[in-house]
């Protein structure tokens, strides 16, 4: 080994002593550079793939599974699942409450049990609904100290499980005469009957539960009449007094239907209509309003309210042949819960978000013919643009002025790109730059003036990423370029 190689290690071991000083004297900046180099020299080939995503809390009650038999002996007030010599009632699950109510207008809530005491001659068992302000109970009884009838509608919204409410006056005699459970607040039509012995001149009449205020459980209710009743019989259904229809929206976070308004609005259903779900995959479904469901919602590309006579208009990638394709549909099968392929099949073909770009005379026709623009109504005189879909599927309406009216342009979303005309700084507009605003006296006020922003344009780099649909075939308005423009 020559001097010249000693002289070269010494210089190397200087230069690293050197740099061992310096690390030891900023110790946080190479304690971060070490890490950052950790990711640099070995982390190639062995990203993360695992995603962090937040966690569904679930309640079990709702995603319980039906799997057990009620049944109740009416006469010695008991109700459980052990009953089976005895009157047969549905399915429920464990997880279940059932409400209960008794001849002597006793009302309880308890737990799916094996066997529970209610009270005896129960009128009504039925799974209980917390906060269900729909189900509306009619009811007619006698007060067992004075002997006078009331009726009274309420709404059970929340109980104490275990815990015996009394729908009457309080009297140990007190009887319920007649008792109906209304899924959609319906007040029916009774016909009274009243005892032959009494001194009533008119016997037999007709009592109207519209004419009542749903009130709390725990109210009297309004004087029905104050002779003894033989008998009260159902004689006309009443209008439901609630809407049939329910709101459904779509949790976008952890992919699944619920009525407590999270996510996005679906819309509201009455109890037979159905869901459509188009996926990215080029699938769609027919879903019922289970809200056990759950879907991926980062797969989901449009969820709504399944109109059968809807034409379902889908831009898809074909990269096999590497274009785009248009396809305009009707959803003709009926089967629930089956996803079917409407695109041509292919390892990576996916359905395109599509934004159309149209003139403003197209945009206000396509309003004014109700092409799924949200209508306004009420006082408001405006159009709050906070619904802007004007075809089925996930298309975005854009306006242009320089837009030609006989034609939409139909570009694909991920292809539009932002160009900058000018970045965001301070501008010189009129000579000057930010200045002091004239006060009323001609002198300098506290507020300034000037001219602060960025210029931008959107716009698309790529032709085969675009349709064009010439003609306005959609609104019918009068061309004013040629037809063979």
């Amino acid at each position: 080994m020559d001097i010249a190689e000693l002289e070269a290690q010494i210089k190397q071991l200087e230069t690293e002593l050197k740099q061992v000083k310096h690390d030891l004297e900023n110790l946080i900046d190479y304690t971060v550079a070490y890490y950052e180099n950790l990711q640099k020299k070995y982390g190639k080939g062995r990203e993360r793939k695992t995603e962090i995503k937040q966690f569904e809390v679930i309640q079990a009650k709702q995603v319980a599974i039906v799997n057990t038999k009620l049944y109740v002996n009416r006469e010695e007030g008991f109700i459980g699942t052990g009953l089976r010599k005895d009157e047969y009632l549905f399915d429920c699950s464990d997880l279940d409450d059932i409400i209960a109510i008794t001849r002597r207008g006793i009302l309880k809530v308890v737990k799916v049990a094996e066997k529970s005491f209610i009270g005896k001659d129960i009128l009504h068992v039925a799974i209980f609904h917390k906060n269900d302000e729909r189900t509306t109970y009619n009811l007619i009884y006698a007060d067992g100290k004075g002997g006078v009838s009331y009726a009274k509608r309420v709404n059970v919204t929340g109980v104490t499980r275990d815990k015996e409410y009394d729908l009457t006056k309080g009297d140990e005699k007190s009887k319920v005469h007649y008792l109906s459970v209304n899924p959609n607040g319906e007040a029916e039509v009774v016909k009274i009957l009243l005892s032959a012995g009494c001194t009533a001149r008119i016997k037999e009449f007709d009592f109207y539960f519209e004419e009542l205020a749903v009130k709390g459980r725990s109210s009297l209710g309004n004087q029905v009449t104050k002779y003894p009743i033989r008998s009260v019989k159902f004689k006309e259904a009443g209008k439901a007094r609630v809407s049939t229809a329910k709101q459904l929206w779509f949790d976008d976070k952890f992919g699944r239907l619920n009525t407590e308004n999270k996510g996005i609005l679906i819309g509201s259903f009455e109890p037979e209509e159905k869901i459509l779900v188009i996926y990215q995959e080029g699938a769609y479904e027919i879903c019922d309003q289970e809200v056990t469901q759950k879907f991926d919602p980062e797969k989901v590309l449009l969820i709504e309210k399944f109109n059968p006579s809807s034409v379902i208009t889908a831009v898809y990638a074909d990269l096999d042949k590497k274009q785009y394709l248009v396809k305009r549909f009707l959803v003709e099968t009926s089967t629930l819960k089956t996803k079917f392929i409407f695109i041509k099949e292919g390892a990576e073909n996916y359905v395109e978000t599509v934004t159309a770009i149209m003139s403003l005379a197209q945009d206000d026709a396509l309003r004014r013919l109700g092409m799924n623009y949200k209508r306004w109504d009420g006082d408001a005189k405006t159009f709050d643009g906070s619904f802007d879909k004007f075809q089925s599927g996930d298309t975005v309406a854009f306006i242009d002025p320089d837009c030609d009216e006989d034609r939409i342009y139909l570009v694909c979303k991920g292809e539009i790109k932002k160009y900058t005309e000018r970045p965001f700084g301070i501008y010189n507009m009129d000579g000057n730059s930010i200045r002091m605003r004239s006060g009323v006296s001609g002198y300098g006020s506290d507020a300034y003036t000037g001219a602060i922003g960025a210029h931008y344009n959107f716009g698309t780099s790529d032709p085969r990423c675009h349709a064009l649909i010439k003609r306005a075939s959609v609104t019918g308005l009068a061309t004013q370029v040629a037809a063979n423009a």
